[in-house]
């Protein structure tokens, strides 16, 4: 009798230590952070190329957040964005939309700058890199 209730605890331990690393997997996955230092920055584009909400926002090459809105305004599209933390950004700033990968899928792509310091809530100017459509 003892040795069957090691065993249904050993499993139930088991099985709530996978729903926990599922779990975690699939927020990792998604791009959640849990760190809470997120800033949201304003992109300004002559038209959206494509970029839609939840497509991932990178600072020189490394993943740091999504878009969560594209709306026009303007005359133009202006995409807002969470990301990780801006205490790299400069006030030279420039952002593109460029393609994900070959399949399809766009993201927004962030150059830091070199001079001065980002203001919080100045608009980043963009523009819209072609893709493989535009191109055929």
């Amino acid at each position: 009798m003892e040795a069957s209730r090691r065993i249904e605890v050993r499993v139930g331990l088991v099985s709530i230590v996978a729903i926990v690393l599922l779990v975690v997997g699939i927020l990792l996955g998604k791009g959640v952070s849990l760190s809470g230092t997120r800033q949201i920055v304003s992109v300004q584009l002559e038209h959206s190329g494509g970029l839609e909400n939840g497509s991932p926002v990178v600072v020189n090459g490394v993943k740091r957040g999504l878009v969560t809105e594209v709306r026009n305004e303007q005359g133009g599209v202006v995409a807002i964005a969470e990301i990780d933390g801006i205490s790299d950004l400069r006030e030279d700033v420039s952002a593109r939309v460029s393609i994900l990968e070959i399949t399809g899928g766009k993201k927004l792509e962030i150059t830091p700058g070199t001079r001065g310091s980002y203001r919080v809530g100045t608009v980043i100017p963009g523009t819209v890199a072609a893709d493989i459509v535009s191109l055929v």
